[in-house]
């Protein structure tokens, strides 16, 4: 073989082992890239998956029910607090609500919000899993124009409904309560005007039973007092 030949041999052998050399050198920075990009995304997916979680359970921890529909009226969110609420099962949603919600009030409801601009607030007396009062806040979702679904929030008044009868029902029978002891005082107050304070048996008789019926009207007006601080 000739020097040149030989030459020609060498420099394409140095050539091409620099080639390989490269090649490998960019696989290797290759499968280096597409390792930090791998990692990347399974990062942000858990940063994604992390972020949902934490989201669901924000939504879940609501003391206030609350119920997402779509424009076809199907469950497309419905937190813990509605579900418990409405007893409607933890697979409800994708279901239509008229299947997942047994609630007539609840229905004529979502009729009478559907395209409405303003909020409509309402309330709702349920019966079943358990006898409770809701005052729920309906609001149309929207998208140019379109009607795209329904966001209802559920705030439970059965408590606060409870102490507004327990509070009516002790006015009523304190007003009654307030009249004995009254009358009593404004007879006896008469009676001594009109001659007997000039008995001192009587007089002292009057004055006692006058202290006595006193002190039940400050008892009724302490209970009155600690009644409106509810």
């Amino acid at each position: 073989m000739s020097f040149f030949w030989a030459t020609l041999t060498v420099i394409l052998a140095v050539v091409y082992l620099n080639q390989r050399q490269r090649l490998r050198r960019f696989r290797d920075e290759r499968d280096v890239a597409q390792l930090k990009i791998r990692r990347l995304e399974e990062a942000r997916e858990d940063s994604d998956q992390h972020t949902a979680a934490r989201q669901s359970a924000l939504f879940d921890s609501m003391v206030e029910g609350v119920l997402v529909l779509s424009s076809k009226e199907k469950i497309e969110m419905a937190n813990a607090a509605f579900r418990r609420t409405f007893g409607v099962s933890d697979d409800c949603i994708g279901q239509t609500m008229d299947y997942a919600v047994r609630s007539h009030h609840l229905h004529e409801l979502c009729r009478a919000a559907k395209g409405k601009g303003s909020i409509l607030k309402a309330e709702i007396a349920l019966t079943t899993p358990e006898n409770r009062i809701l005052e729920a806040n309906v609001v149309n979702l929207t998208h140019e124009g379109r009607y795209r679904g329904l966001i209802l929030v559920f705030h439970d008044l059965t408590e606060l409904k409870r102490l507004e009868n327990t509070r009516r029902e002790f006015v009523a029978n304190v007003s009654h309560e307030l009249r004995t002891p009254l009358a009593m005082i404004k007879g006896f107050v008469e009676t001594l005007m009109d001659g007997a304070k000039d008995d001192p048996t009587h007089c002292m008789k009057f004055l006692q039973t006058i202290d006595k019926h006193a002190d039940r009207l400050n008892f009724l007006i302490e209970d009155i007092l600690v009644i409106s601080q509810i």
